[in-house]
């Protein structure tokens, strides 16, 4: 009987990572994974019986604890007034956040085409879509109900400004500095950049 060692699981878990975030979880191969690791694919299959498995392994807890900060993160009342202090503090938490979870924010967002969370995208961007309609209706109630096409936009705008800061940015304090920007000009509007 082959005993499981954790050093092993632990480092088949970063190679997948690794190459997941190369390749996305459709164009990666556990053969690659386990070459790498240097092991056999069959001893692979010891620690995670699928590369749909491994690839939940790397996810399921931040699934949930990325569903908890968005609802903790939105749970503001609406039409609340956004001071520049309050600007700063979600640009910080969120940046915190990405900084610590980058890699399973990006493979979660972008490399997980073939998996149950090939849709979490889409249904985030539909949260933040309800998120913003909601206070748009509180605020302004004699709205029409014709802004559902523009929310769906500055929900993707803002999901992918996101995607874009956690793929380019190489350190915490320019994760920072930048998504304090895209914040300021998503709450404030780009007049404060004239």
């Amino acid at each position: 009987m082959q005993v499981l060692k954790e050093e092993i699981r632990d480092k088949i878990l970063q190679i997948a990572a690794q190459e997941f975030l190369e390749k996305g979880f459709q164009s990666s191969s556990t053969r690659e994974i386990a070459a790498r690791v240097n092991i056999s694919k069959g001893n692979l299959y010891n620690y995670f019986s699928s590369k749909e498995n491994l690839f939940n392994a790397l996810l399921s807890a931040f699934y949930q604890e990325f569903n908890s900060f968005l609802k903790q993160l939105w749970a503001h009342e609406t039409g609340e007034n956004f001071t520049l202090e309050n600007v700063e503090w979600m640009a910080r938490t969120v940046a915190e956040f990405i900084q610590e979870h980058r890699q399973e924010f990006i493979l979660i967002m972008d490399k997980s085409e073939g998996t149950k969370y090939a849709g979490f995208k889409k249904e985030t961007i539909t949260m933040l879509q309800n998120h913003f309609e909601k206070n748009l209706k509180a605020i302004y109630k004699s709205r029409s109900g014709s802004e559902t096409s523009i929310m769906q936009i500055i929900a993707t705008n803002f999901l992918e400004a996101l995607l874009s800061i956690s793929k380019n940015c190489l350190n915490n304090d320019q994760v920072i500095d930048n998504l304090e920007l895209y914040l300021k000009y998503h709450i404030q509007g780009v007049t404060q950049f004239y």
